[in-house]
């Protein structure tokens, strides 16, 4: 996995001044080195800021993925900061939420948005479906 720092406007309000992209093909092993580069990059970082990270090209998330990220925001937060994340696919955010880090790695207020908005008129909600039991009398 290769990670990179953008460095310019990010469109998010508050103190953010870099984007953090995170690329596909993190594993286990190389978890150590990928958080040694981020300590490097939040060297000069100033506290109280949030570091957005890009997540868009992850579309396989595994457990690794999630490993990182939670040790990138350890280490934010260590240094008086934090991530959010941003452009986070379908399967990522489904994965986070599932592993209970929702409230450890945030997602970008476009996103929760997205994912808290409401069906619109004639539109079925996205992942609803009613099931009937045969065995309820008021079914």
């Amino acid at each position: 996995m290769s990670l990179f720092a953008i460095h310019g406007p990010t469109g998010v309000t508050g103190m953010v001044n870099r984007v953090w992209v995170v690329e596909p093909g993190i594993d286990h092993a190389g978890i150590a080195a990928a958080c040694e580069r981020f300590v490097s990059f939040m060297g000069d970082v100033p506290g109280d800021s949030v570091i957005i990270c890009d997540v868009g090209a992850i579309t396989r998330p595994d457990l690794a993925t999630l490993a990182l990220l939670a040790r990138m925001q350890l280490t934010a937060r260590r240094l008086g900061s934090g991530i959010r994340l941003h452009r986070a696919q379908d399967r990522l955010v489904e994965l986070i939420l599932f592993s209970g880090l929702g409230g450890v790695l945030p997602l970008s207020s476009e996103l929760v948005r997205e994912l808290g908005r409401e069906a619109e008129q004639g539109e079925e909600p996205v992942h609803v479906e009613e099931v009937v039991d045969p065995l309820d009398p008021s079914g």
